[in-house]
């Protein structure tokens, strides 16, 4: 069963993604961000800690929003990444493009 993705924004511009960041559920997540972005809201820092599951969509968002905010100058942070996204993030040779704070993806052995 599919959680659907929550977003919601923080005056301080803290951003909190609940449930699900997959295919089924990152279209949801985007348009509620971009609900705040009209309103003139920026995300500074991402918490993942009540998300449950990741997917390469989800890694994908989030690669577009550390993006935009290295285009606009800032650094936006990733709080309490699941260990499927630090997964994912090392698979995709996409660790040095995110910001995480806290837990950080294992870096691959080479042998």
């Amino acid at each position: 069963m599919t959680v659907a993705g929550q977003f919601s924004l923080g005056a301080d511009g803290q951003a909190r993604i609940a449930g699900e960041l997959t295919l089924d559920t990152v279209s949801t997540v985007f348009r509620q961000a971009e609900i705040a972005a009209t309103q003139g809201r920026q995300i500074a820092d991402v918490d993942l800690a009540a998300v449950s599951r990741v997917d390469s969509s989800g890694l994908a968002l989030l690669l577009e929003w550390q993006s935009l905010a290295h285009l606009g100058g800032r650094v936006m942070r990733i709080r309490n990444a699941p260990p499927g996204l630090l997964s994912l993030t090392r698979l995709c040779e996409a660790s040095d493009l995110m910001e995480f704070e806290g837990r950080t993806p294992t870096p691959a052995v080479v042998s």
